[in-house]
């Protein structure tokens, strides 16, 4: 007999997960490509009936993955243990403080502000700087040429219609005489 058709042994299993299993009740399936012995599980939280692969039942076994539950109990089971906001934000694993790079640029996370996610920080800083969003017809220059420069004195608002080089008054309506 061969690993994926030998019947499971209720010695293979520890005593808490024993229960869990039907054991006269297994049987071989056999498909065009493969043959397997399954087994009986029934779900010690909800009691629900399925076949299970017995080399999946050893793999998990190995793995110390085995906890008795159907699929349904054992997946709300983790997300009990990990709800979704533990995976997001500060409380993600893979979470590296919200900023990043793309072309030299910054990238920081706004969260729900008027961009929602993740925008440039220079035209954050100078929304912010201005009270109003940016539009989409304006640039944000860096004096120094250096991207990641994003200090407000190093910033400057220009407008994309005009030639290149032009500067936007720092506001719309100004009559400060400020350029």
């Amino acid at each position: 007999m061969s690993g994926r058709t030998r019947p499971l042994n209720a010695a293979e299993l520890p005593g808490a997960i024993r229960s869990a299993f039907i054991f006269e009740s297994q049987k071989v399936f056999e498909f065009p490509s493969q043959r397997y012995t399954a087994i009986l599980h029934r779900c010690l939280q909800c009691s629900r009936e399925a076949w299970v692969p017995v080399p999946r039942i050893r793999r998990q076994l190995k793995l110390g993955q085995l906890t008795g539950l159907c699929r349904p109990c054992s997946s709300a089971k983790t997300a009990q243990r990990y709800p979704l906001s533990h995976l997001s934000g500060t409380g993600c694993p893979n979470w590296r403080g919200g900023r990043y790079l793309v072309n030299g640029y910054v990238h920081i996370w706004t969260g729900d502000g008027p961009y929602r996610g993740y925008d440039r920080e220079h035209r954050v800083v100078l929304a912010k700087s201005l009270g109003r969003p940016l539009r989409s017809d304006e640039v944000v220059h860096h004096k120094n040429g250096n991207r990641q420069d994003n200090r407000l004195e190093n910033l400057e608002l220009w407008v994309h219609g005009h030639p290149s080089g032009r500067r936007e008054k720092h506001c719309p309506t100004c009559t400060c005489g400020e350029d």
